[in-house]
């Protein structure tokens, strides 16, 4: 009988320290080799009420791009309003770059700088001369759930 794979259950980890160096701090997907062919981003999400008021619903909201559906027309439907309601501020879009392993950030809060992010770089120690970065927890959910069901199919290869 050969010899079976260990199952190995990735989670993901609530970041134990303040790190300013942390592209989005709060939690971390550790040593992951993942990519994916949508771009994410981050935005703010402010509605128009019926008095003319501008209300801020929603900040740091994570969005997965779709080729069908706009970020306005999305959250529209989510939150009830018509597209013309609602306003997006994008903060930071995190573009898929297979030659690299990982993403192309762009940053539209200061200077609109453009970096690139390297999967092989992300992680969770305490070591300050690691490059830190980290993704936020339901691209972190959506990467173990990928990587799980890697595992999975797998071993039922292996059966």
């Amino acid at each position: 009988m050969a010899d079976q794979p260990e199952l190995v259950l990735i989670s993901v980890t609530t970041s134990t320290t303040d790190r300013t160096d942390a592209l989005l701090p709060g939690t971390d997907v550790h040593n992951s080799q993942y990519n994916t062919e949508h771009a994410w981003e981050i935005l703010d999400i402010t509605i128009e009420g019926d008095d003319g008021q501008q209300d801020e619903v929603d900040t740091d909201v994570h969005y997965w791009t779709r080729a069908t559906e706009t970020a306005e027309d999305y959250y529209a439907g989510v939150y009830a309003v018509e597209p013309s309601q609602l306003t997006t501020k994008r903060k930071s879009r995190f573009e898929p770059d297979k030659s690299i392993g990982g993403w192309n950030v762009m940053d539209f809060t200061g200077e609109n700088s453009t970096h690139q992010v390297d999967w092989s770089k992300l992680c969770g120690c305490d070591d300050q001369t690691c490059v830190l970065r980290c993704v936020p927890k339901t691209i972190g959910e959506e990467i173990i759930a990928d990587l799980n069901a890697d595992v999975m199919d797998a071993q039922d290869g292996d059966n």
